[in-house]
């Protein structure tokens, strides 16, 4: 690939690549006795030689690239280990989406399963998504959820990771309310509510005969009227879905 004067033949070059190839083979000098063999060498070193010591200067280099320092805030976050290796596979843009499908050649489409309006990448599935954007307004309100979903994807990613804002009353910062979304169970036992109690016992009167009735009786009118106006109080048990006990 190299001429009789020791250039770079760029008749045959231009026979077999693209141009672009080209151009960053035009910025390398040809092959000449002078400059001796080509050889790997290591480009973060002065002289070339691998170490360990320069091996991790590349790696704590500040290359204008923030994302490796919101690492520790992913594995800091105060939610379960799933959600630890979710969030740190979406920072790093692992997840197998419909696009990421299509681009390894494992998929045919990109659409949304869920709105079928759009590409199924990362972004789509935690805020463009329709259901998603409904999700996220319940969740916020529609004060907080109107500038919400203004920045890029990823400046909006680890923003809201990053935040530490009291959350659910103080119990959680906000870093963890956006990556683990918090479940809570409500319970009402049925002591509690007096028309559920009226009508269970109603039914163990009839035990398994099945019967119809043309208007409520009249005492669940009245258990009716008192719930009605609050004269019986209801007992809420909250409880987080992960909690073992």
């Amino acid at each position: 690939m190299v001429d009789e004067r020791g250039d770079w033949d760029w008749g045959r070059l231009r026979g077999v690549l693209p141009e672009e190839v080209l151009d960053r083979i035009a910025a390398y000098p040809t092959p000449k006795a002078q400059y001796g063999s080509d050889v790997p060498g290591w480009r973060w070193d002065d002289k070339q030689i691998f170490s360990v010591r320069s091996s991790y200067a590349f790696l704590k280099r500040d290359d204008g690239n923030h994302r490796h320092c919101h690492w520790r805030r992913i594995w800091s976050l105060k939610v379960p280990q799933r959600v630890h290796v979710f969030m740190w596979l979406t920072v790093h843009g692992k997840h197998m989406s419909n696009a990421e499908r299509v681009r390894r050649h494992l998929a045919m489409s990109a659409e949304c399963p869920i709105c079928h309006d759009g590409e199924e990448d990362l972004d789509h599935i935690l805020r463009s998504c329709p259901t998603a954007c409904e999700l996220w307004r319940r969740i916020l309100g529609p004060i907080r959820f109107a500038d919400f979903c203004l920045n890029p994807f990823d400046v909006w990613l680890m923003d809201n990771l990053s935040c530490t804002d009291a959350w659910m009353g103080g119990r959680m910062e906000w870093g963890a309310c956006f990556s683990d979304w918090v479940v809570f169970v409500r319970h009402v036992p049925r002591e509690c509510n007096g028309v559920a109690d009226s009508l269970a016992a109603l039914g163990r009167d009839y035990g398994w005969q099945g019967s119809t009735f043309p208007a409520p009786s009249r005492g669940i009118v009245h258990r009716l009227d008192d719930e009605r106006q609050q004269w019986l109080s209801i007992r809420l048990v909250q409880r987080f879905v992960d909690d073992p006990g």
